[in-house]
């Protein structure tokens, strides 16, 4: 008569098991917390480049439009640009000039109370106003406008403690986010369509 012996784990087999097991786990769970990581991080990013991204379309659309500069420093742009006021003055004969208005368009970058960059514009005397894109961020480097002005001997950087925004043919805009990984600069050169941002004689 035969007899059958069950076979069980011992304990070491047991243990063997478990150890693997929860080095599987813990596996797993380390590439699951640097997938979500990496997921966030690139959102981030991701983010920050198209904010900066359409406050760069914003500027540069207005400032092909410019008239005469006002001022211009690092941290700070003022301009005078043109704006199609359509006017609905049929039996004017200068329709088409009266219609051409000028409006202020100003710009700057400051830093709110919890240390965060803001740029803001301001149109006419109205408030300032957070730039639509909303990049708003504690590593954005304030020195963002920078021009070149023409002189007789050749083109060089504007300097506003030497003279003033007279002459000035290029503005390069910089929209610079010094982060410790993957730092973020977009920039972008727009020529002033009036020569030298004098207005034109009609």
């Amino acid at each position: 008569m035969k007899t059958f012996h069950k076979k069980a784990f011992t304990l070491l087999e047991t243990m063997m098991v478990a150890a693997i097991m929860i080095m599987v786990s813990g596996m797993i769970y380390t590439f699951h917390i640097n997938l979500v990581r990496t997921y966030y991080r690139g959102s981030e990013i991701l983010l920050d480049v198209q904010q900066a991204q359409t406050i760069l379309e914003i500027m540069t659309k207005e400032l092909r439009s410019a008239s005469v500069l006002v001022k211009l420093e690092p941290d700070y742009l003022e301009f005078l640009r043109f704006y199609d006021a359509d006017l609905k003055q049929e039996n004017d004969p200068v329709r088409d000039l009266n219609r051409v208005q000028v409006r202020k368009i100003t710009y700057r970058v400051r830093k709110d109370d919890d240390d965060f960059y803001n740029i803001e514009r301001q149109e006419g005397n109205s408030n300032f106003t957070p730039l639509a894109g909303g990049l708003r961020s504690k590593v954005l480097v304030p020195t963002v406008f920078k021009g070149w002005k023409k002189t007789r001997k050749g083109y060089f950087v504007y300097d506003s403690n030497r003279s003033g925004p007279d002459r000035i043919p290029l503005i390069q805009i910089t929209l610079e986010l010094k982060k410790e990984k993957n730092p973020i600069t977009l920039l972008k050169k727009v020529f002033l369509p009036v020569p030298y941002g004098n207005t034109p004689k009609l």
